[in-house]
């Protein structure tokens, strides 16, 4: 586990987010009354601010799916956003 940290802390191809971004805390904030882990909150509020997909195992996260207040988020923030699981993207 350690090298692979290193591998994404040291990779050119990999882009850092700050997590002090106030767009990004903003929308953690507001995933915060959806998802009780405020780690996963910044994920995920990473990928809908930065990225037109999360690929997830996370059941908590996987369930945002279908929640009405989570498709609004992402319309307001990122409409292309979507949350997969790694057998949805093969």
């Amino acid at each position: 586990m350690a090298t692979g940290i290193r591998v994404i802390v040291h990779s050119e191809t990999i882009t850092m987010i700050p997590i002090d971004n106030s767009t990004l805390l903003l929308t953690a904030f507001r995933l915060r009354s959806m998802l009780s882990d405020f780690i996963d909150c910044l994920i995920l509020a990473s990928a809908i601010n930065h990225c037109d997909a999360l690929v997830t195992e996370d059941d908590d996260i996987k369930d945002l799916k279908n929640d009405a207040g989570f498709k609004s988020l992402c319309t307001g923030t990122n409409p292309r956003f979507g949350i997969q699981t790694l057998i949805e993207t093969i």
